[in-house]
């Protein structure tokens, strides 16, 4: 329950476990409490190797396949700020620079 569907990035509980833990090796007082995940419900072998191959079409072909055409999943994708500029100035929220 630690990863989001897509077996590469963090859930929730795994952001929030993660940071917990970052900062207790760091030593900075904080007041995160461990979360405890919910209990699974029982699954066959069958469902399970179901999931995987899910998982497998939707999220794991397409990378290998895009790894084999030397594309990114950023390929074609524009910058949202393509110039250096100042990120807070004229036309920012009031507030937004505190």
């Amino acid at each position: 329950q630690m990863w989001s569907s897509d077996r590469l990035h963090f859930s929730p509980l795994g952001h929030h476990t993660i940071a917990a833990m970052v900062l207790d090796t760091l030593a900075v007082r904080h007041t995160l409490e461990p979360l405890h995940p919910k209990e699974l419900p029982a699954r066959t072998w069958r469902a399970a190797r179901a999931e995987d191959f899910v998982w497998a079409r939707e999220y794991f072909v397409p990378w290998v396949l895009r790894r084999l055409r030397h594309r990114s999943s950023g390929d074609g994708v524009l910058a949202k700020r393509p110039d250096v500029a100042p990120i807070f100035g004229p036309g920012m929220p009031p507030g937004a620079a505190d």
